[in-house]
C-alpha cells in the first residue's frame, strides 16, 4: 500500500451503532470520523426475536448521517457489520433494506467467531508479546472470550449469549437493583458460564477487557477514586495513584458492584460520571466481568478502548497490503 488511503468501519451493535474513519499515510494515522448513536437494537430483539420498527427507523436515520460522512471522505474502503441483535432477529432483512434505502451501504451480518477474530485483531496493540493473552469483550448481546498464543496469533474463541442489554431485558433490573434482581442476574451468569465449559485461562496470561462496558467500569472507578481520599503509605493521597491507570483489580470491581447496585441512575451519573444510557445496564455488565474474572482466577484486568471498529480497519488495511 502506498500513498494516502482512507478506511471506514461501522459496527451495528446491540447497544449502539458506531462508526469510525481513519486516514493512513505511511506510518501516520489520523482519525477523521468517530461517532456513536445510542440506538439499543437489542431491547426488542432479545425479548421477542424481532427488531422494533421504531428502532429500525432510528437506525436508518443514523445511516443517513453515516452515509453522508462516508461520501464526504471521497474514495475509501468501507465495511459495516452487524452483531448479535441483528443476527438473532427474524426481521433483520428489514433493517438491511431500510439502511440501504437511506444510505446506499451494504450491511454484513457476522457470526460470533468472526466477531471474536476481528476484536482480537483490533486489540492487538494492547496485547503483550511472548505470553498468552486473554481478551474479554462484554457487548450488549454477547460476550466474546478470545485466547491468543505467545506469538499473538489466535488460539481459540468463545461467543457467549451473555450481554449487558440481554441480561437487562431478561430480568429488567430496577433503579436501584433490588436484592432479588441482583440474585437473578448472578444466577443467569453462573448458569451460562457453567454450560459454556470454558477453557481455563492459560498461565501466565495477560487479561484485557475491551470496548464499552469495560471502559465504562474503568471510567466509573476513576471518578469514584477521585472523590475518595484514603491512606497510602504514611500520607493521605487520592485513591487513583494506588492502582495502574488502565487496570481494574478484582477487588476494585467487586467494590464497584457493591456501590453501583445501591445507586439510582441519577446517582450513577452524578457520582460516577456514567451517562444514563449506560447506567441502566452497567450492573449486568459488571457482573459478567466479575463472573469471568472469578472463573479464570484473574486478580486484575487491563482495559483497552480498542473495539470492533479497530479490528475492521486493521483487516481492511491487511487486505490492501496483499493486493
Amino acid at each position: 500500500m502506498t500513498g494516502q488511503k482512507r478506511y471506514f468501519a461501522g459496527d451495528i451493535g446491540s447497544n449502539a451503532i458506531k462508526a469510525r474513519a481513519v486516514e493512513i499515510e505511511g506510518v501516520m494515522r489520523r482519525t477523521l470520523v468517530d461517532t456513536r448513536y445510542p440506538i439499543r437494537l437489542g431491547t426488542a430483539a432479545f425479548n421477542d426475536g424481532r427488531l422494533d420498527q421504531k428502532q429500525i427507523g432510528a437506525a436508518a436515520a443514523a445511516f443517513q448521517e453515516i452515509g453522508a460522512a462516508m461520501r464526504g471522505l471521497g474514495p475509501c474502503v468501507s465495511r459495516i457489520v452487524a452483531t448479535s441483535a441483528v443476527r438473532e432477529a427474524v426481521n433483520s432483512a428489514e433493517l438491511i433494506k431500510a439502511v440501504a434505502a437511506q444510505a446506499d451501504v451494504r450491511i454484513e451480518i457476522i457470526c460470533g467467531a468472526d466477531e471474536a477474530r476481528l476484536l482480537a485483531l483490533g486489540a492487538r496493540p494492547d496485547m503483550t508479546p511472548n505470553v498468552r493473552n486473554m481478551l474479554i469483550d462484554i457487548g450488549g448481546g454477547s460476550t466474546e472470550l478470545i485466547y491468543t498464543r505467545a506469538d499473538l496469533s489466535l488460539d481459540s474463541a468463545h461467543s457467549l449469549r451473555l450481554g449487558a442489554v440481554r441480561l437487562h431485558q431478561m430480568v429488567s433490573p430496577g433503579n436501584p437493583v433490588t436484592p432479588d434482581q441482583f440474585m437473578r442476574l448472578e444466577r443467569e451468569i453462573a448458569n451460562v458460564l457453567h454450560e459454556a465449559r470454558l477453557t481455563p485461562a492459560p498461565h501466565p496470561a495477560n487479561a484485557i477487557g475491551a470496548a464499552g462496558t469495560m471502559c465504562a467500569i474503568l471510567g466509573a472507578r476513576r471518578a469514584r477514586d477521585m472523590s475518595l481520599i484514603r491512606p497510602c503509605s504514611s500520607v493521605f493521597v487520592r485513591a487513583c495513584p494506588c492502582s495502574p491507570r488502565n487496570t481494574i483489580t478484582f477487588r476494585e470491581l467487586d467494590d464497584m458492584i457493591c456501590a453501583l447496585r445501591e445507586m439510582t441512575i441519577g446517582q450513577m451519573r452524578e457520582q460516577m460520571g456514567i451517562d444514563s444510557e449506560r447506567a441502566s445496564i452497567i450492573v449486568p455488565g459488571a457482573l459478567i466481568a466479575r463472573g469471568l474474572m472469578k472463573l479464570h482466577s484473574l486478580e486484575s484486568i487491563q482495559v483497552t478502548a480498542h473495539d470492533l471498529r479497530d479490528g475492521l480497519i486493521a483487516a481492511m488495511i491487511a487486505a490492501d497490503a496483499t493486493l
